[in-house]
């Protein structure tokens, strides 16, 4: 797999709640700058806290999709590869009184690492361009999936390859 396929490979594992290709998809430790998006501080912080948060928020949602542009290459040597793309992020919930989506657009700089062969993102910040819709639909993901009511159930539990 290139270094550039790794991140939306990773992405369309979020949407489809496959978390063991997230999971391998990163380095054992990652950095995430979110902080455009959620205040606060960049974190440096272990995968699997990361796909236990991730894992949180996307099954509370009855869809999300994540799209990318084209990746571009910043900066490139033997073994890391610094790259950026722009993005949306749709985020949807269908409630008793209808639907609502929250969609988060920006940018993307991304850091890859080879390790033991495999190119691994080891770091990850968001820039925000805009948002629209309702970020409290976040909170009421969070609560549906805690809650086990509303939302999705895991794809790994299920097959998401084609004719089976």
């Amino acid at each position: 797999m290139s270094p550039t396929d790794v991140f939306t490979t990773m992405l369309r594992a979020v949407d489809t709640l496959d978390w063991d290709t997230v999971r391998s998809s990163f380095a054992d430790r990652i950095e995430m700058d979110y902080t455009q998006l959620w205040g606060g501080q960049a974190q440096t912080l272990p995968i699997d806290d990361l796909v236990s948060d991730w894992t949180d928020l996307a099954t509370g949602f009855d869809a999300t999709q994540h799209i990318t542009g084209p990746i571009v290459v910043t900066h490139e040597n033997a073994d890391r590869i610094e790259c950026t793309t722009t993005f949306r992020a749709y985020h949807h919930v269908i409630e008793d009184v209808g639907a609502s989506t929250w969609l988060v657009a920006g940018r993307y700089d991304i850091r890859l690492r080879a390790t033991a062969g495999r190119w691994r993102i080891q770091a990850m910040t968001l820039h925000l361009a805009y948002e629209e819709g309702d970020r409290r639909l976040v909170g009421l993901a969070r609560q549906r999936s805690a809650t086990g009511v509303g939302g999705r159930v895991s794809r790994t539990e299920e097959s998401t390859s084609w004719g089976r």
